[in-house]
């Protein structure tokens, strides 16, 4: 018997397949297009764009005199500059075919008015006659005579974030797939200097650099409406001035200065060589989440957890926009990125590869390379996540200025550069005086509760009650009688305790509520202690807060995602909703905010309505402190540059660096900077490796003695994310609390609120320091376990005691 075919039910599975079908080829055709997938012929189109006009510009060309043959020796076209500034200090020069400019020391030995080629130099291309090198291939020629060099990317072909360089020479790459000849030039001279204008033709990029001196101080300017842009190349970074400045290897008085953690320096010798094409980079007040980078040949992208492993492993964070090089005793120059430092890069190549001279300069960020994939993303990336980078398409909008400072003799070290900022902070009302007497400060926090997680209900865990706040504050005021004001901060204060994002800003009712806060704010008012409240605004987590509402948001259009904490929150809804009812609660009970994180860590935020980029949260922040300040309510806070203006006190201040195998070894220039006008904490004594060792170090550093205490053993955080705090109960530290605050006082409190101006290493191989002050007392410090003698220059004997530290009358 023959089958019945059911025509009608074969018709709608074929109408199934075929639109299944249908769906994947769409599908296909969607990839295809978003990951921007092109043939190899389609991958070498041309650059295209309008062309610039460039009617009234010259043709740049090199300022090199062939001497003898040999371009290795080749010297500068003295003769043919042009001098645009001049003081009784100095000069600035500048030549016309390529803009490279010559700031002359006029004091130094062989200078002759009218002969540019004498006395002391700091130069933007590098003299082959005067610092010879090794004979170089036309792409170094290119870089080392380039007064900045561009950083272009193609926007049509915008995959992997992967960009090029550009010098104002031209093009030097055999096999390149395209090439591109000399800049066009304009220059213009304006009052002590010139703006010059580049067109790049070939990329149909045209920018303008500012260039002059005022006040013997070197200003160097990138104006944003001077960067224009008419093709499918567009501008990801800027290295300015990379050849400035830069000093030859094996220099032996000679190192670099950067704003690694306290700071740090990479003296000139044979150990720091570079033998790889790597550049150090510190990115100013910290990494971007989502942000792919490259160092040497590894690429990273940037995750809130690789900060967090970075930090707990030692690495610091670059806290202010500076950076210096000295030659010798008698020439140093200090730069400060004046505005734009928030998209700034410090950028070390230490000599030794390809060419043998050290230098640093400032990379600026005008488009990052920001990472898609879901959150961020951490450590190494494969070839496969390589394309899962793409550089923003809008330019950062921003002004970006320079300001180099020449140090002469006496003051051409770390001790002048810190002295150098400290007046440009002052000058420009940055940094104000918090400390108004001679009586050193101890710093005494209190750890009060968090919760432990648990299998049914989260335990809470009371470390230290309000009342017992009372107590312990009281003791160690009637012990200490009233010559040493006490700083307290109160951690996990609030109801959820430390480490959990508080609904409102409300007293924890486990620990005695508002009022037990009421009655220990009466109390500190009473015996002279400034209490303060950590909050901490940064790390959200789900509640009355919402991350799609409240959340930073990447690059990727996804909330900015901290691991453990939850979320980071959007610098507008951290002053608008989060932080007015902690200041309000400040207010009321007459008390300081501790505000956690803030300045430790500055990022993007991507979301449309909420969007602020790092330069102009940068400006906010400094914005919305100042209004907390103005409304009566004393913060403290973290050491990245924008808190410092309005800070009460600085608080986990580094005292050393991340210990980067071209860094020789920390020096105390945040320090130097801020001493006497802001009291500054480091960790807490009761954390230390050796209480006796960070002893030393408060008094070489100028730091408050600081513990950060409970009434509680520490052993009943052991299961809580704080087992960090391993030892702090209060009854077994108050001994070494008191010993401690008070001998300090008794030495100490003579430098307390004295500019801390100088500071040197006494040894070369054993670790005894000095540390000069404007009233002339100098603190010696002896790390090492046996009696150090030091003879001054006027022959006066030091006796330092081992592993200890006096205090005497400055002696030439």
């Amino acid at each position: 018997m023959s089958k019945k075919i059911d025509f009608k039910a074969i018709g709608k599975a074929a109408a199934k397949y075929v639109a299944a079908i249908l769906v994947l080829v769409l599908i296909v055709v969607i990839v295809v297009n978003s990951c921007e997938i092109r043939s190899s012929k389609e991958a070498n189109t041309a650059i295209t764009g309008t062309p610039l006009d460039v009617s009234k510009m010259s043709d740049y060309e090199w300022t090199y005199i062939d001497t003898d043959g040999d371009y290795t020796n080749d010297a500068l076209d003295y003769a043919n500059y042009k001098v645009v500034y001049n003081s009784a200090n100095y000069q600035l020069l500048y030549h016309p075919k390529d803009a490279s400019i010559i700031v002359r020391d006029k004091n130094s030995k062989g200078y002759v008015e009218n002969d540019y080629s004498t006395g002391y130099m700091w130069t933007s291309t590098v003299d082959l006659s005067q610092k010879p090198l090794e004979k170089l291939y036309e792409l170094w020629r290119r870089k080392v005579s380039s007064l900045f060099i561009l950083h272009v990317f193609d926007a049509n072909q915008n995959r992997g974030a992967i960009d090029s360089s550009v010098y104002l020479a031209g093009d030097y790459h055999v096999g390149a797939d395209y090439k591109y000849g000399p800049a066009k030039l304009a220059i213009n001279e304006i009052e002590g200097g010139f703006e010059a204008t580049f067109a790049f033709e070939s990329h149909f990029i045209q920018l303008s650099v500012r260039i002059y001196m005022k006040d013997d101080i070197l200003h160097v300017e990138i104006p944003q409406e001077g960067i224009i842009e008419q093709g499918n190349y567009k501008v990801s970074q800027i290295d300015m001035l990379p050849m400035f400045g830069c000093v030859q290897t094996h220099k032996t008085d000679g190192y670099v200065f950067y704003p690694d953690g306290s700071g740090a320096i990479s003296v000139f010798n044979e150990d720091n060589v570079r033998e790889t094409e790597t550049t150090y980079k510190w990115k100013i007040y910290g990494e971007t989440v989502g942000e792919r980078q490259k160092i040497g040949e590894v690429v990273t992208r940037v995750s809130y957890r690789d900060i967090l492993e970075n930090y707990e492993a030692g690495v610091k964070s670059v806290a202010l926009p500076v950076f210096g090089i000295r030659e010798d005793d008698e020439h140093a120059y200090f730069a400060i990125i004046d505005s734009g430092s928030a998209d700034s890069i410090i950028s070390y190549d230490p000599g030794g590869y390809v060419v043998e001279l050290n230098r640093i300069y400032t990379t600026v960020t005008y488009r990052r390379a920001i990472d898609l994939n879901e959150i961020g993303g951490y450590g190494i990336t494969s070839s496969k996540d390589a394309d899962a980078a793409k550089f923003e398409s809008e330019m950062q909008q921003k002004d970006f200025s320079l300001l180099y400072n020449f140090l002469k003799k006496g003051e051409a070290d770390y001790s002048g550069m810190a002295k150098t900022y400290r007046e440009y902070l002052i000058k420009n009302n940055q940094l104000t005086d918090f400390i108004n007497d001679d009586k050193l400060q101890l710093g005494v926090d209190l750890y009060m509760g968090t919760y432990e997680e648990q299998s049914l209900a989260d335990r809470y865990v009371s470390m230290t009650t309000f009342s017992e706040a009372e107590t312990i504050l009281s003791e160690i005021r009637s012990s200490l009688g009233d010559g040493i004001p006490i700083a307290t901060a109160l951690y996990g204060w609030q109801g959820g305790g430390y480490g959990y994002d508080p609904l409102d800003a409300s007293a924890s009712g486990k620990l005695g509520g508002n009022k037990g806060i009421k009655a220990l704010s009466k109390l500190c008012k009473d015996i002279g202690v400034d209490l303060a409240l950590n909050v901490n605004p940064v790390d959200m987590q789900e509640g009355k807060f919402s991350a799609r509402i409240d959340a930073a948001y990447m690059g990727s259009q996804l909330p900015l995602y901290t691991g453990l904490y939850g979320y980071a929150r959007s610098y507008k809804s951290m002053f608008e909703s989060y932080l007015p009812s902690y200041v309000k609660y400040a207010k009321e009970y007459d008390v300081s905010l501790n505000i956690e994180k803030l300045g430790w860590w500055l990022y993007n935020n991507y979301k449309s309505s909420t969007k602020m980029a790092r330069e102009d949260a940068y400006n906010y922040i400094i914005e919305q402190l100042a209004a907390i300040k103005d409304q009566g309510v004393n913060y403290w806070t973290e050491s990245n540059r924008y808190t410092i203006s309005s800070a009460g006190r600085i608080t986990a201040l580094d005292y050393t660096h991340s210990q980067y195998d071209i860094s020789t070894e920390a020096v105390p220039f945040y320090q130097m900077v801020i001493h006497s006008y802001i009291p500054y904490s480091s960790i807490p004594g009761n954390l230390s490796h050796d209480i006796n060792w960070i002893e030393l170090k408060w008094a070489e550093y100028g730091y408050m003695p600081y513990f950060l205490l409970s009434e509680k053993e520490a052993a009943e955080l052991k299961y809580t994310e704080s087992s960090w705090l391993y030892s702090s109960q209060y009854s077994q530290w108050k001994d070494e609390v008191l010993k401690t605050a008070s001998q300090m006082s008794e030495r100490l409190s003579c430098v307390w609120n004295s500019e801390m101006i100088h500071h040197d290493r006494l040894d070369n191989l054993l670790e005894v320091f000095a540390t000069r002050f404007a009233n002339n007392k100098v603190v010696y410090v002896n790390y090492t376990d046996r009696e150090y003698i030091y003879i001054t220059d006027s022959g006066s004997v030091v006796t330092i005691p081992p592993k200890d530290y006096v205090v005497l009358d400055y002696t030439a």
